[in-house]
């Protein structure tokens, strides 16, 4: 009887302390190890499952500023009245340096052949601009008159050289600025306006077209170069503010991204420590359970 009781003491023990307590401390365990599960899983499928923004679109970049048309007459005779119909005139506006000019100077950076095929066109240009203005009524290259102003027994002792008319060469010389003469691809689409504008005029208005058709075909060229000056910063601002929403696109996605990966680090630590509550459980499950087999294996051999 005295060596029962200390066994059922400590049986009583074990039913009302020890496994209450292990079933609390199971139920605890079991709980969080469901709720770490359960959190986890939102964590892990909320890392994987996102949408990152849209990328920027690219902006619609405006449309390429035209080419002045070939000069006419037209052309010409609208510019002339314009000038005169005009209070504060044409606006004069220095022609932009073009970025492809060579100077006639520098042959040396220009294909013989391309020097020699604007050579040519030089030429026949001059030589349709020469059939357009007749003689007698134009001269292609100055006259002069020669007078003698100071006489004397012996002959002639001064003499003076008068311009009579002038011609046609210096006419366009004095219209032709010093940049367009030493530079072909300013000059042959000088004369070519020139060339149209006076072929289309009347015989006797030929004269008087000339310097108008430089003056128009300057004015029209000095718009397009504004023109085309304005599309480019316009296409350079669109295109500065699309690299900056290309760049905050990025950033974006790399933020999210970064954002996502730490919430799938989360849900695979809250997984993980779920499983380390289950097998805390079972090793804890197992240890009284073995604890309780080998006391009642001890009671039988002490009682044996």
């Amino acid at each position: 009887m005295s060596k029962e009781q200390p066994s059922k003491n400590l049986d009583l023990f074990e039913r009302k302390v020890v496994f209450r307590t292990a079933r609390g401390y199971f139920l605890f365990l079991a709980v969080t190890a469901i709720l770490m599960f359960v959190f986890g899983a939102f964590m892990g499928a909320s890392g994987v499952l996102y949408t990152l923004p849209d990328e920027p679109q690219k902006p619609a970049l405006p449309p390429e500023v035209p080419e002045p048309a070939p000069l006419t007459f037209q052309d010409v005779e609208k510019f002339k009245k314009a000038q005169k119909t005009s209070d504060e005139g044409v606006e004069v506006v220095e022609d932009p340096e073009p970025e492809f000019a060579v100077a006639a100077g520098a042959a040396e950076d220009i294909e013989e052949t391309q020097l020699q095929k604007n050579r040519r066109e030089l030429q026949e240009l001059l030589e349709e601009l020469k059939t357009l203005f007749p003689e007698p009524e134009y001269s292609w290259q100055n006259q002069y008159e020669t007078r003698c102003v100071r006489s004397s027994p012996y002959g002639c002792l001064k003499r003076s050289k008068d311009l009579v008319k002038k011609g046609i060469v210096e006419v366009l010389s004095s219209g032709i600025t010093k940049r367009e003469d030493s530079d072909f691809s300013l000059l042959l689409p000088l004369l070519r306006d020139v060339r149209n504008a006076v072929k289309a005029a009347p015989v006797h208005e030929r004269g008087s077209t000339i310097l108008p058709a430089m003056e128009a075909h300057r004015a029209r060229w000095n718009e397009y170069h504004r023109n085309t000056l304005g599309r480019e910063l316009e296409v350079g601002a669109l295109l500065a503010d699309y690299d900056r929403a290309v760049m905050d696109h990025k950033e974006d996605v790399a933020r999210i991204e970064a954002e996502q990966s730490d919430k799938q680090m989360m849900g695979m630590y809250g997984v993980l420590f779920g499983l380390g509550c289950l097998v805390f459980v079972g090793v804890f499950l197992a240890h009284l359970a073995i604890e309780r087999h080998l006391r009642e294996l001890r009671q039988i051999m002490a009682g044996g």
